[in-house]
């Protein structure tokens, strides 16, 4: 049996034994063959040590572990044999134990609790205990658990904690949700009103029948009808499925036969059914797939479908179609003995916490998933251990529980997943002037834009239409022309994007066919950063000024914030050749950075080229773009366009093909002298 390894290179550790590679994955560890076998029999005879026994049922431990010296547990030496004899606590600081060191718990490790707000705030005699934590190491690693009781346990009157749902479609969580959904509905300012009667439904939806007519068919509303429907974000994966085409639209305007449905949108019908809502739509169903026109018009209207939707089902882990997301996975419990204040014995479950990052997760890595999540006023994040809710009051919200850490869950935070839109995008009474804070709203565009470019496309002529819903809204708001990914009012600013540098050994291909115009950060592959533009009296004169603009969508028919076949930009600008300006110098002093938008791949070694080569230099023009501001304290750089003439067009013509940075001062001076020149870039 081969071992398993890590994404070094480097074999793993059994986690078990700590000695031999290991080669079989067991509750989510890596552990060799031997301790494999020991473990799958431990865990077919669970029988708790004395002393997790004891955690709550002796008051003198309980007190050590709520004290600041905590309570000393046993080292491996105690840990190991523990867990072969069957103790699922022990085995849980075994395996799960985050401590990466295989000579980790020599002696002893500590272990403490904490307890809840609620405990502390009312001033209760009891300690409502809802997390202990199994340290190995001081100060450096912590296995966090969650201590829980269930509602009809003895436990529970002291231990206010519930453990998670084994199943996430039960009565209990759909009366959360509904709970949630009145209280944004009715006391939210910042979103659609659920009432509105100016709601339109979209083209087709899936209507899933009643109490008396409990079968689902395609439904396409008239236009006079307004209803309340759910939408559907989730991963459609490599596998054939169920969808509506020309060839089989009447037969589902009949009936949808359930069976032949994949679990998600069985899923999908019944958490419809549970929130007491009649329609959702799910786009697999609602469009036309093999219908080019009708697609194009779906897409055209993608924003009006999700931010007119009452809520958004976003299936969070589920990697494909046919995996569903009402059964989230069983996490390893220890159930421990625990004496009430009141003497009477119940008991309480402890399991490891999860520490969750959504930008791992699959649906997070779907390009087409980020205005789906974005343009949808209220969102369910169906995980694969609890629901949680987004609006726009509340980005973030779950019942009460510390069973799941979720890494950058606040929302104010650029770099969280739970950051939300605009509240001016959900409100459209507001849009009636221009925004009262441009900057920001710019801001909140490149941060989008920079997200969504590290995701995936199945389609890479999708680059632009999957992002075409949000673009559609930060429209209404910006009261701005719309380029291909660039705005007109920001023109300048919005060109100083280039590869993002924080990915080195990632490479990207060119493309096979064409997708964007060269100035476009939708003509790469590959994730991109933009570079902080700063207004600068002494380079004013020299810097690029926009002229005009134009782009020609594929569908003419469409608005021009989907797939387009070509475009064209004119600038008023002072370049240089190349070999001529700092750029050149940059190759061999190191005072710049050049970043090209198509990359080179090596025989080995990292794909992007960072400076260029003399036989680039001589083929190129530097074209000063604007001043920009470095991280290092206040030093500014200048940013120029690298551009090459395109073969077979007018001398003005040229594309891109990268950004330099440069990062001495004054080093602009090169185009100072220069005649400013009209110039078209493709």
């Amino acid at each position: 049996m081969e071992a398993l390894f890590l994404p070094s290179g480097q074999p793993t550790v059994c986690k078990w034994c700590c000695m031999n590679n290991a080669q079989v994955v067991f509750e989510s560890q890596g552990v060799c063959q031997v301790c494999y076998e020991k473990a799958v029999l431990a865990q077919k005879k669970p029988e708790l040590c004395d002393l997790c026994k004891s955690l709550f049922t002796d008051e003198q431990v309980t007190k050590d572990l709520l004290s600041e010296t905590a309570f000393p547990y046993g080292g491996l030496s105690y840990i190991r044999p523990s867990a072969e004899n069957g103790c699922t606590l022990c085995r849980i600081f075994l395996l799960q134990d985050p401590n990466p060191d295989p000579g980790r718990l020599p002696l002893s490790a500590m272990l403490y609790a904490t307890s809840s707000e609620r405990e502390a705030q009312s001033g209760a005699g009891w300690t409502d205990i809802n997390s202990i934590y199994f340290s190995s190491e001081q100060d450096q690693y912590q296995l966090m658990m969650s201590v829980s009781a269930k509602s009809d346990n003895p436990a529970a009157k002291y231990i206010s904690q519930r453990p998670l749902e084994s199943n996430l479609a039960t009565p209990t969580i759909f009366n959360q949700i509904q709970c949630w959904l009145h209280e944004c509905g009715t006391t939210h300012n910042d979103g659609p009103d659920l009432n509105s009667p100016k709601y339109r439904m979209p083209t087709r939806v899936i209507d899933v029948g009643s109490a008396a007519e409990p079968h689902i068919k395609l439904f396409e509303p008239p236009p006079t009808l307004r209803d309340q429907y759910i939408a559907l974000s989730y991963c459609w994966g490599r596998d054939p499925f169920l969808m509506t085409l020309t060839t089989n639209i009447d037969e589902h305007k009949k009936a949808l036969d359930m069976s032949t449905l994949p679990q998600t949108f069985r899923d999908a019908v019944a958490t419809t059914r549970g929130l007491g809502l009649r329609y959702i739509w799910i786009d697999a169903l609602c469009i036309i797939q093999n219908s080019n026109e009708d697609k194009a018009k779906e897409i055209g209207v993608m924003g009006d479908i999700y931010s007119l939707a009452t809520i958004t089902i976003t299936t969070v882990n589920a990697s494909c179609v046919a995996d569903g997301f009402l059964q989230p996975k069983s996490q390893v419990t220890a159930e421990l003995p625990f004496k009430c204040p009141d003497g009477e014995m119940g008991s309480v479950l402890v399991s490891a916490q999860k520490t969750t990052d959504l930008w791992q997760q699959r649906l997070y890595q779907r390009a087409w998933c980020l205005q789906e999540n974005l343009l949808s006023p209220r969102v369910l994040l169906f995980t694969d251990t609890e629901v949680i809710w987004q609006c726009q009051t509340f980005p973030f919200r779950r019942r009460d529980n510390k069973h799941v850490v979720y890494v950058n869950d606040n929302a104010s935070f650029i770099a969280s997943p739970f950051r939300r839109l605009p509240a001016s995008v959900f409100s459209p009474a507001s849009n009636a002037n221009p925004p009262a804070d441009l900057e920001l709203d710019i801001q909140t565009w490149k941060s989008i834009v920079e997200n969504y470019t590290r995701r995936r496309l199945t389609v890479a002529s999708d680059r632009l239409p999957a992002l075409a819903g949000v673009t559609e809204k930060f429209q209404q708001v910006l009261k701005d022309e719309y380029y291909a990914g660039l705005w007109k009012s920001q023109f300048i600013p919005l060109l100083a994007w280039s590869r993002t540098t924080r990915h080195p050994k990632d490479y990207f291909p060119p493309l096979e066919s064409y997708r964007a115009p060269t100035w476009s950060w939708a003509s790469i592959e590959g994730p991109i950063e933009y570079h902080t533009v700063t207004e600068s009296d002494s380079a004013k004169h020299i810097q690029a000024k926009f002229i005009s603009c134009t782009t020609e969508p594929v569908m003419p028919d469409l608005a021009s914030l989907g797939e387009i076949k070509s475009g064209r930009l004119t600038l008023e600008v002072s370049m240089v050749p190349a070999s001529k300006s700092p750029l050149a110098q940059a190759a061999a002093t190191r005072t710049g950075t050049a970043e090209w938008d198509e990359q080179r791949k090596p025989l080995s070694g990292p794909p992007l080229s960072v400076f260029p080569t003399p036989e680039l230099l001589d083929e190129c023009y530097d074209m000063f773009l604007c001043e920009g501001q470095t991280f290092r304290g206040k030093q500014k750089n200048n940013l120029s366009l690298i551009l090459q003439h395109v073969d077979g067009e007018a001398d003005d013509v040229f594309e891109r093909i990268g950004l330099y940075s440069g990062y001495v001062k004054g080093n602009w001076k090169p185009w100072a002298g220069v005649k400013r020149r009209v110039i078209n870039i493709i």
